[in-house]
Order: C-alpha cells, then structure tokens, then sequence
C-alpha cells in the first residue's frame, strides 16, 4: 500500500552550532543538545538566536526535497517580546 501526503508540516526552533574548542564545549554542557551559539547571529533576551537566514535555506531544503506545500508549526524564532 503506497501512501501519499498533502503538505509538510515542521516545528524550527533555533539553529545549532559546534566547536572543536572544548573549553567552549565545556561550557554547552548545560545545553539540552550541546550546542554553542553562533558569532554572527543575533539574540533574543531569552537567549534564543534569531536566524531567518537559516530558516529560509530550510525551508529551500524542503520545497526541493518533497515538492509539497510547507507548514511551519511552530518556531521561537526571536522569540521574546
């Protein structure tokens, strides 16, 4: 039985970044996912950092893969005030 959908739905939440750094490392460990924050991406208050650049090649990513219409579900970008 083969199975089709209409669209793509997704959540974005932030974008993640690594470093080979392990002081830096050290100090993620808090981090659910261990992530550090990109130098050259703004932040919310929350400490949440606002990337639309991301979220636009994303969103490419997925038009291209999938050829569906796209729903964003939920995001937290910029999220704060």
């Amino acid at each position: 039985m083969t199975c089709t959908v209409d669209f793509v739905s997704f959540s974005y939440y932030m974008t993640g970044c690594v470093t080979a750094d392990e002081k830096r490392n050290q100090q993620a460990r808090g981090n659910i996912l261990r992530m550090v924050p990109s130098p050259h991406l703004a932040s919310s208050e929350w400490g949440w950092q606002i990337d639309p650049i991301g979220l636009r090649t994303l969103l490419n990513e997925l038009a291209d893969r999938y050829q569906k219409p796209l729903f964003i579900v939920e995001n937290w970008i910029g999220r704060g005030r």
